[in-house]
């Protein structure tokens, strides 16, 4: 089953925050992959090319560049939950930290 994507954002630290279309809202770390994948380890020396991500079409994974992209079930089943489908996932957009701090405080 895909969990489709419906929005991304960069955060600090080169983590991921991925709000799915159904609700769930994961925050993903990158940095795991830096070990096995040394083609990630682009994102953590270029800020600006790590904070270009966006949400593929369709929203079956998220993208940085032609060589750079990671699948919405990678994204969906390794990233850490801070709010949960039955959720109201507009609360915690990283947009705004409040509902962000808010979603993680109800985990």
């Amino acid at each position: 089953m895909f969990h489709r994507i419906k929005s991304v954002n960069a955060m600090p630290d080169c983590r991921l925050c991925v709000q799915f279309a159904g609700g769930a809202v994961k925050v993903y770390d990158v940095k795991a992959l830096f070990k096995e994948h040394k083609q990630f380890r682009l994102l953590a020396n270029d800020p600006e090319l790590f904070h270009s991500v966006r949400a593929d079409t369709g929203g079956y994974g998220v993208v940085w560049n032609d060589e750079l992209d990671l699948s919405c079930d990678e994204l969906f089943l390794s990233g850490k939950t801070v709010l949960a489908e039955s959720g109201s996932a507009d609360a915690a957009l990283p947009g705004d930290e409040t509902g962000l701090r808010k979603a993680r405080a109800s985990d």
